[in-house]
């Protein structure tokens, strides 16, 4: 079989006989193929085998990046194979490790132990390579060449299967057709590429069976050879097994079968799509939608639709996809659930699913995607709101509400005694806040704040209010209400700015205004009102009970949280004025990194195992960028002194040099910080603590370094 590779190439358009860099493959695309080859061969782990979150959504694999595996027994149950990336970072100018892939077998016995290491073999010859496939079944001169064998690791069920071919002599066993197969791949390295090299059968199979052995094997020669004569009978047939064929052999496939049928029913067509789905191959998905017109008579309209709504569970960047190539008639035929799943804000970088539509044309890329805004949105502005109670109107499904939380809604909504406070919605309010929050800080058009709060206000309970579409048992304020909110919606589309009569002046959003219109009965424009809330049920989002919002150091808390960087220190706290110790900063670094495991284990007599801080030091101390005392401890709870704080940067940047003005302090600095400061201040990390000094003796403060490692990080992308 060909390697697996992570670069795209192409045939250059000067010179089509030379091969040009186009990109590089996703993470996603690489991993279906490995999982292709492993299930073909019989060594796909039979518990799990995962592409880990950080490489879903259609991540690229690296420029230059390696691979290599590791298999050990698990701390409480089964077997793991762990497979990693690792490449240089010319930004960051280090190399850089990552977990790609976890597998995981039931079993946990040395049987299951030896094969987890052929399947990390397996994986490893698909990318690296082995160059004695098919040697051992080659004849030279008569005489069979020897290459020292091969190690095969047979299940008790694959070891009956070559008894049984043994003991009965027959070359076909219908019951363990799969398992023959798993075996020959095994051993020959690709069934297809076996039966020509030797000559031999050992499946009698009809021309179709070949055909679809040499998709399944990646063998694009032979299967060009073969489907010519298949394609009368299987067109079809032969499209599902290509569209399921992961990796650029498989779109080759597809696209040759596809230039050659004609007309293939609807149901065999959703087939091959959904497959196409299911190994994660965005490219083949929107050749087979485009072309899903031309080879299917009488299509549905809602064609599209499904397949959208099918592809949101598990791939939801192809979802995206879809629905940005529907056209307006196609979207309207879709099924009815289909919006809801895409206004669903569920992924946790709160990313929104649905694209936004300027009169009636997609924007090229989504401006509320929180981590980062797209300029075609910049100059848009946005009016965003929900409902006080969403999904959260049965007060009984979150239980009993604790103090905190109780005295943070009353003083939200004082004027709704009744309110318990656990309907308060904290699903869709925290990511809208999100939404808001990036966008106000792009600089660009205006976003405006709302929520409904009238009534049983759940979800979709404000839409006759927009539309003034109130039924007949409505009363006279409902309706008046009714015209209000309609007359803020038509405002805002004539003109970008929201407003109504009777309304106050409507601010729009901003990081430390907080401003939002509470549309009720008596309309109301409060400023951060939930904040505390929040705070309390959304940790995520980085607002807490004693960081005001007009804090010097509330944008870094927020961006620590929402990094992951550093939590709260409880009941909605942040404790700005508690001080950082040597085990936060490791493990800060570390989980910048990754959550790399270290090479080389600490001797810290202070740092035992099982501790939550553990790994992060031990690979620090790898690393070099924290020491220890030097008498056998490293002090993971000792505070860390300013200074100290911006070696530890310096050394995780590789130590740059940098020159910068002198604090009025300078001779208060040690040896060994000295460089370090010049660079954390020359870089605007770090400003002093007033008067010019820069205190390096001082207990950095949870406060101080979380604006410290927001001024480094973002210096650093």
């Amino acid at each position: 079989m060909e390697l697996i590779e992570f670069d795209r190439w192409r045939p250059s358009v000067d010179n089509p006989r030379k091969l040009e860099y186009v990109g590089q493959r996703t993470a996603q695309e690489v991993y279906e193929e490995l999982k292709h080859r492993l299930e073909g061969q019989g060594y796909l782990p039979d518990e799990y085998f995962l592409l880990r979150d950080k490489w879903q959504n259609g991540r690229e694999i690296p420029r230059d990046a390696d691979l290599f595996c590791t298999v050990d027994y698990g701390e409480s149950e089964g077997v793991y194979v762990d497979v990693y990336l690792k490449w240089y970072d010319e930004k960051r100018q280090k190399s850089v490790t990552e977990s790609f892939i976890v597998g995981k077998t039931l079993g946990e016995n040395g049987n299951d132990l030896d094969r987890m290491f052929l399947t990390a073999s397996a994986i490893t010859k698909a990318v690296h390579g082995d160059h004695a496939t098919h040697a051992r079944y080659m004849k030279i001169g008569g005489v069979e060449e020897d290459t020292g064998g091969r190690v095969v690791h047979l299940s008790q069920q694959e070891e009956k299967v070559i008894i049984a071919a043994l003991v009965e002599q027959r070359e076909r066993q219908e019951e363990a057709m799969g398992q023959t197969e798993q075996l020959l791949r095994r051993m020959a390295g690709s069934v297809t590429a076996y039966m020509d090299t030797v000559g031999q059968r050992p499946l009698r199979i009809s021309g179709y069976d070949k055909t679809v052995l040499a998709i399944r094997d990646g063998e694009l020669g032979a299967f060009k050879a073969l489907y010519p004569k298949a394609l009368a009978e299987h067109a079809a047939d032969l499209l599902v097994e290509a569209a399921g064929r992961p990796g650029a052999v498989g779109r080759k496939m597809t696209l040759l079968l596809m230039a050659d049928t004609a007309e293939i029913s609807e149901e065999s067509y959703r087939a091959a799509c959904r497959k196409a789905i299911d190994i994660n191959d965005p490219e083949k998905v929107a050749f087979l939608l485009d072309q899903a017109e031309g080879h299917v008579e009488g299509l549905s309209p809602s064609f599209y639709g499904e397949m959208a709504a099918y592809a949101f569970s598990d791939h939801r960047h192809i979802a995206r996809e879809i629905v940005k190539q529907c056209s307006e008639e196609q979207i309207a035929a879709a099924p009815s659930h289909l919006l809801e799943l895409f206004s669903y804000p569920g992924t946790a970088d709160y990313q929104m699913e649905w694209g936004p539509v300027v009169d009636g044309e997609y924007l090229p890329t989504d401006p509320v995607t929180a981590d980062s805004f797209a300029e075609a949105g910049k100059d848009i502005p946005l009016l965003i709101g929900s409902n006080l109670l969403e999904w959260n109107f049965f007060p009984s499904q979150s239980g009993g509400a604790s103090p905190e939380l109780t005295a943070a809604v009353r003083a939200a909504y004082p004027g709704k005694p009744e309110l318990a406070p656990n309907q308060v919605d904290t699903l869709l309010r925290p990511p809208l806040l999100k939404i808001m929050s990036h966008k106000a800080a792009q600089g660009g058009a205006p976003v405006y704040s709302y929520l409904f709060t009238y009534g049983m206000s759940f979800h979709g309970a404000e839409i006759p209010y927009v539309f003034d579409n109130l039924g007949e048992n409505s009363t006279e304020a409902e309706r008046a209400l009714a015209k209000q909110v309609s007359q803020v919606w038509v405002n805002f589309a004539r003109n970008g700015v929201p407003g109504a009569d009777g309304l106050p002046e409507w601010e729009p959003y901003t990081q430390t205004g907080g401003a939002a219109m509470l549309l009720d009965m008596e309309p109301e424009l409060v400023h951060h009102h939930d904040r505390a809330v929040m705070a309390l049920e959304a940790p995520e989002l980085g607002y807490y009970t004693d960081v005001p919002a007009d804090a010097w150091y509330a944008r870094a808390a927020e961006y620590a949280a929402e990094n992951a960087l550093m939590n709260g220190v409880g009941n909605g706290r942040f404790g700005p004025g508690q001080t950082t110790s040597r085990a936060m900063i490791a493990a800060i670094l570390w989980r910048v990194e990754g959550e790399p495991k270290a090479e080389i284990g600490a001797e810290a007599v202070d740092v035992p195992d099982g501790q939550w801080y553990t790994d992060a030091i031990r690979w620090a101390q790898a690393e070099g960028i924290l020491t220890g005392y030097g008498d056998g401890r490293f002090g993971p709870n000792d505070p860390l002194t300013r200074q100290d704080l911006v070696t530890i940067l310096w050394r995780y940047a590789d130590e740059p040099k940098a020159d910068a003005p002198d604090f009025a302090d300078e001779n208060s600095i040690g040896g060994y910080a000295a460089q370090a400061a010049d660079w954390a201040r020359a870089n605007e990390i770090v400003g002093g603590v007033g008067d010019n000094k820069f205190d390096p003796a001082g207990s950095a403060t949870r406060a101080q370094t979380a604006v410290i490692l927001q001024n480094f990080l973002t210096l650093n992308g």
